[in-house]
């Protein structure tokens, strides 16, 4: 009779407590439950903070999948502390990023949060600013200490160092990030105002080249106009030219110089190689046009200016014709 009671007393309290759970449940955001799980062993993803305008977020994706880029199985997983709004909404729902773009509803300075987008995994943490922040320094602030603590998360729990791309408002700030996180390596902190004010004061010195660079920092696919020769032809073509860095295998390229490569590969791949990333003194640096530089038996990384993202495997397959000469004893050359 007590079993049969406590059936017939469950049964008539079970619908009340369910429907008290789910109220509650219903409370809490769904992008508060979820977690970001890899799709595949082999998949990365970028974590993505920052109380920056959606703007910045579209923006920023757009120039991550762009098509110049190749097509990329990386995933980027936003986490904010409120809920999507529209906008943000009308951006996890365009077409262009259905599948690559995850929302979390999270705290960065919570373990917790930081566990649930899979941050011990995550291949870069790119930390966003608010651009029009009526408090630049507190909004800088609040980003470093952001930073402080994923790299925390990821020294203690997880033993590893982790990349963090942070952008600042105040140039001074970039300073307190280097001095207070033992700056890694592999970290980039970009001060919005810095370069902009730079660009205006080169443009004060040359003319026209804010105009130069900014297409070449920025993907763009304008339409031509089929009648070549024109100035318009010229400069929408040229706008589809972008900055790409690629690596040159060193069976290659060794003891070539870099002007000979650069003639070479500009030849073949239509492309121009204007600087080139090598490690001097075991510090990894990046030169402009050394032309007396003879390649090393090592890996080198050469920054190009192409309409699209060059073909990595044909570079690595390029053959020099016979007459080029190859320096069997490599040169020390002393960057100046």
């Amino acid at each position: 009779m007590f079993v049969i009671a406590s059936i017939l007393a469950m049964l008539a309290l079970l619908p009340t407590l369910l429907q008290d759970l789910e109220r509650v449940i219903n409370l809490q955001s769904k992008y508060a439950r979820v977690s970001y799980r890899k799709q595949a062993k082999r998949a990365t993803h970028l974590l993505l903070l920052g109380k920056a305008e959606v703007e910045a977020f579209r923006t920023f994706l757009v120039e991550l999948y762009h098509a110049d880029h190749g097509d990329t199985d990386t995933q980027t997983v936003i986490m904010q502390p409120n809920s999507p709004d529209e906008e943000m909404m009308a951006v996890l729902k365009s077409q262009t990023f259905v599948g690559k773009v995850n929302f979390i509803e999270g705290n960065a300075l919570s373990n917790k949060d930081l566990y649930r987008a899979a941050t011990d995994s995550s291949n870069c943490v790119i930390i966003l600013a608010n651009k029009y922040s009526y408090d630049p320094r507190a909004e800088d602030y609040r980003n470093i200490l952001q930073a402080f603590a994923v790299k925390q998360y990821t020294r203690s729990i997880l033993n590893r160092e982790i990349r963090v791309c942070l952008q600042v408002l105040k140039p001074e700030n970039k300073e307190l990030f280097t001095s207070s996180l033992n700056y890694g390596q592999h970290d980039q902190v970009v001060c919005v105002d810095e370069l902009k004010l730079y660009l205006l004061a080169k443009t004060c010195v040359c003319p026209g080249i804010n105009t130069i660079i900014s297409p070449l920092i920025t993907s763009s696919t304008p339409s031509v106009p089929t009648n070549p020769g024109t100035w318009i032809f010229d400069y929408l073509t040229g706008l589809q030219n972008e900055i790409y860095r690629i690596p040159f295998d060193p069976e290659k390229f060794s003891g070539v110089s870099f002007s000979v490569v650069a003639q070479q590969i500009y030849k073949e791949f239509d492309i121009i190689l204007f600087a080139l990333e090598a490690k001097v003194a075991g510090v990894i640096r990046v030169f402009l046009n050394p032309s007396d530089y003879i390649f090393q038996d090592s890996l080198h990384y050469g920054y190009v200016i192409a309409g699209s993202l060059p073909d990595i495997e044909k570079i690595s397959k390029f053959n020099f014709s016979d007459h080029i000469e190859r320096s069997i004893d490599f040169i020390s050359f002393h960057f100046h």
